[in-house]
């Protein structure tokens, strides 16, 4: 299953030959190599795994859902799911089995002190559209870091289920207190 290990910071050992997720893009691994995605704001990472086959999927979304077109499945926590999803299948994993994590979702940006802003509120909306689907879906939430004002980064290994995260730097909030 899934475990969250929270590190001050990511030992740059752990961070090579790992599978780096950008921003909006997803990526799996079948043969344990380890999946990264950095500067994880009010973006979202999306960790789906079937820890009997030690396969991984890991997406970097951006935005709950497409407004119009959809120009890119893995921008989206609603269309990346059903991408990774399909990629997992394909690799052999079960969608019974899969068990998710969820890490970012945070409050980043500071606007005219709104926080009920649609723009200061994307990292909230992105963690309640991941939880709704994957609800709907039957996927267990194993770990979750997510909200809070601060970044995140992200490393995944499929061959342990473990997730570590780190923050980054100080936030709007201990800035503004300083």
């Amino acid at each position: 299953m899934l475990k969250l290990v929270r590190v001050s910071k990511i030992d740059p050992k752990y961070r090579k030959n790992t599978i780096v997720v950008k921003m909006a893009c997803y990526s799996m691994a079948k043969d344990g190599s380890p999946l990264s995605t950095w500067a994880l704001g009010s973006c979202l990472a999306i960790i789906l795994f079937d820890p009997s086959r030690k396969i991984a999927a890991l997406a970097h979304a951006m935005l709950p859902d497409p407004i119009a077109k959809i120009d890119n499945p893995a921008k989206y926590v609603s269309t990346a799911i059903d991408a990774m999803i399909h990629g997992l299948k394909n690799f052999g994993a079960k969608k019974d089995r899969l068990r998710a994590g969820l890490v970012g979702g945070a409050r980043i940006l500071k606007l005219w002190n709104d926080s009920s802003s649609p723009l200061t509120r994307i990292g909230t909306r992105n963690v309640q559209r991941a939880r709704k689907i994957l609800m709907d879906l039957g996927v267990p939430i194993e770990v979750e870091d997510v909200g809070g004002t601060r970044g995140r980064n992200l490393v995944f290994f499929p061959t342990t289920g473990i997730a570590m995260v780190s923050y980054a730097g100080s936030s709007w909030l201990e800035v503004a207190k300083s």
